[in-house]
């Protein structure tokens, strides 16, 4: 999955919609972390892929999706050093989204 990145972000552009705001879930997610790269799982079911982005910020990496059922999700880490685009690669599996953040970036 090559999800779509953009340097400059702002969460309110995704969930503000027609003049209201709605309710939004925040995945279940774990954070593992290696010698090289620090790999994070986050927990959508019925999710599809173009129903992702994932977006890169600094020292921030954000989370929007919405499911099948309409129903939104946004979930933001924040990681010990400043990233670069090309440091993240995000993979959409069954029920979960993966993403890779490597350590340095060469």
């Amino acid at each position: 999955m090559d999800p779509e990145f953009e340097e400059d972000y702002d969460w309110n552009d995704d969930v503000y919609s027609k003049g209201r705001y709605w309710l939004i879930e925040e995945p279940y997610s774990e954070i593992y972390e290696d010698s090289n790269y620090i790999k994070i799982l986050i927990e959508l079911p019925s999710v599809r892929r173009e129903d992702i982005k994932v977006k890169v910020y600094g020292k921030r990496i954000y989370i929007v999706a919405t499911d099948r059922e309409g129903r939104d999700f946004y979930k933001e880490f924040t990681m010990p050093f400043s990233l670069k685009k090309t440091q993240v690669k995000a993979v959409l599996k069954p029920r979960t989204l993966f993403i890779l953040i490597k350590k340095n970036d060469e």
